[in-house]
C-alpha cells in the first residue's frame, strides 16, 4: 500500500479526503491547527516551518504522495474565514514541495478559486482576471513559485465544501445548517457565484489524477454554478430543514472587490479531458453530503484514530 501524507488534515478538505482514500494509502495527516482523529488514518501536529525538519522529517517518512491543503483551502463563503492567514502562503508551502523533490515523492497543492473575480464567469487555467486583494495575491505568488521550483507538482484550484473533520472548528456547511435548524433568518447573498464541489468528489479525482501522473494548474469544480442563496435553498430541500432568507439585500451598485465576494466560477474541462471524466452536480454533492451525515461516515471523525507521536522539531 502506498504512502499519503496529508498536510492540513485538519481542513475541510485534508480531512475529508484522509477519510475516502483511508482504504487505498497508508496515510498520515498532519495538523497545522485543530487536533484531529481519522479513523484508519495516523495524525500529528506538525508546528514546524524549519526547512530542514520539513527534509527531514519527510525523508524518515519516504512518502509516495504528498497533499498539500492550506487554511486557503476552506471556502471563501465562510465567514469565519481570515484571509489574512493565507499572506504566507509561499513560505509555508515551498519547503514541503522542495522536500517533496528531493525524494522524488509526487505532489500536490491545493491553491483556491478565490483568486479569480467578475465580471467574466467560468475562469480556466489561462484565465488572468485575477482578484486584487492582498490574500489573492499571496496564493498567486505561491503558485507561480510552485511552478518555477516544481513543474511536476500538481497545482489545483477548487472551492470545497463537506464535513468539518474538528469539533473546534465549523465550515460553512455546519454554520448554515446550524443557524436552518434554529430557525434564524440566513443572509445568504446572490452576488457571489463559484462552482463548489463536495470534498469526497474532489478526493476522489485527486486520487485519479495521481494515479494518471498529472501535473501542472488544473481547475477542479463542481458542475454548476451557483451562489450562495442557491445553495442554501438545496441544501434546505436536502435535509429537511426550514430555509428563512433575511430582509432582501439592497441593490448593488459597484462590482465587490473583496475575496471571494465576486465571480469565482471555474471551467474544469481541462482535468474531464485529462482523466475522461464527469463532475459532479451540486444537487448530487449534496445527496452524498446527506447521506454522509446519516450513514456512519462522520463518525470517522473522532478518537478511534491512531496518532503518531513523532512531531518536527522547531
Amino acid at each position: 500500500m502506498e504512502k499519503l501524507v496529508i498536510a492540513g488534515v485538519d481542513t475541510i478538505l485534508g480531512g475529508n479526503m484522509a477519510a475516502w482514500l483511508s482504504d487505498r494509502y497508508e496515510i498520515i495527516g498532519l495538523t497545522f491547527g485543530d487536533r484531529v482523529q481519522i479513523a484508519g488514518c495516523s495524525t500529528t501536529a506538525c508546528p514546524s516551518r524549519d526547512p530542514q525538519a520539513i527534509q527531514a522529517w519527510l525523508t524518515a517518512t519516504d512518502p509516495h504522495w504528498l497533499v498539500y491543503c492550506g487554511p486557503w483551502t476552506e471556502s471563501a463563503w465562510n465567514p469565519q474565514q481570515n484571509p489574512s492567514q493565507y499572506l504566507n502562503a509561499s513560505e509555508a508551502v515551498l519547503p514541503w514541495i522542495r522536500a517533496a523533490q528531493a525524494i522524488e515523492c509526487a505532489s500536490t497543492v491545493i491553491s483556491s478559486d478565490a483568486v479569480f473575480t467578475g465580471p467574466w464567469m467560468f475562469h480556466d487555467e489561462a484565465s488572468d482576471h485575477f482578484c486584487g486583494t492582498a490574500a489573492a495575491q499571496a496564493l498567486l505568488q505561491m503558485e507561480a513559485a510552485i511552478a518555477a521550483c516544481s513543474p511536476a507538482t500538481m497545482l489545483v484550484r477548487s472551492h470545497v465544501f463537506g464535513w468539518s473533520p474538528t469539533t473546534q472548528s465549523a465550515g460553512f456547511i455546519e454554520e448554515t445548517l446550524s443557524q436552518m435548524y434554529a430557525g434564524r433568518r440566513l443572509n445568504l447573498d446572490c452576488v457571489r457565484h463559484a462552482t463548489p464541489i463536495l470534498a469526497t468528489d474532489l478526493a476522489e479525482i485527486l486520487h485519479q489524477a495521481y494515479e494518471a501522473e498529472l501535473s501542472g494548474t488544473y481547475h477542479i469544480g463542481g458542475a454548476e454554478r451557483l451562489n450562495p442563496y442557491r445553495l442554501g435553498t438545496l441544501m434546505a430541500n436536502t435535509f429537511g430543514c426550514p430555509y428563512t432568507p433575511a430582509a432582501p439585500l439592497e441593490p448593488l451598485t459597484e462590482r465587490s472587490t473583496q475575496f471571494g465576494s465576486g465571480e469565482t466560477s471555474l471551467q474544469s474541462l481541462k482535468i474531464r479531458k485529462a482523466l475522461g471524466c464527469s463532475l459532479p452536480l451540486i444537487s448530487e454533492g449534496l445527496e452524498s453530503l446527506h447521506q454522509q451525515s446519516i450513514n456512519g461516515y462522520r463518525d470517522q471523525f473522532g478518537s478511534t484514530g491512531t496518532r503518531l507521536q513523532e512531531q518536527l522539531v522547531a
